[in-house]
């Protein structure tokens, strides 16, 4: 018995080692083709100036909203007056539902980060953006 067990752990220390059944070949590995992470994100920002072009103006809460739904209606961009100071995701997913027809939710890690959905945000640190996007259901 101890005879066998030497034998089967010499065999897959071989089989390891690729000696075991030199017969058996691997396939030739498919080329997969590659994508370059600034090609698709250059594109998805040219897909969303596109539809951030359809938007349309609306008032929630004294705050006027800029919202531009996807064709697929999978999600809406949601963008506010230079002149408000604070916003918040209840008022952003209000406007992108009511232009929409839709269910909006904001998963961003805003959602996360700003605590109850009516905190107010502070626009100043969202200068940098004309926009967040924001997840319909329809």
């Amino acid at each position: 018995m101890t005879f066998r067990i030497r034998i089967s752990a010499a065999c897959v220390a071989a089989l390891a080692l690729g000696a075991c059944n030199s017969a058996t070949t691997s396939p030739e590995p498919v080329a997969k083709p590659q994508v370059s992470a600034k090609k698709t994100a250059r594109e998805n920002r040219k897909a969303n100036n596109e539809i951030w072009a359809s938007r349309s103006p609306i008032k929630i809460n004294g705050v006027t909203y800029s919202v531009a739904v996807a064709p697929e209606k999978a999600y809406a961009l949601v963008g506010w007056d230079s002149s408000a100071k604070t916003i918040n995701l209840v008022d952003l997913e209000a406007a992108a539902s009511r232009i929409s027809g839709c269910k909006a939710k904001d998963e961003s890690i805003l959602s996360f980060l700003s605590g109850p959905q009516n905190t107010p945000i502070k626009t100043e640190i969202l200068n940098k953006n004309k926009f967040l996007r924001v997840s319909l259901s329809c």
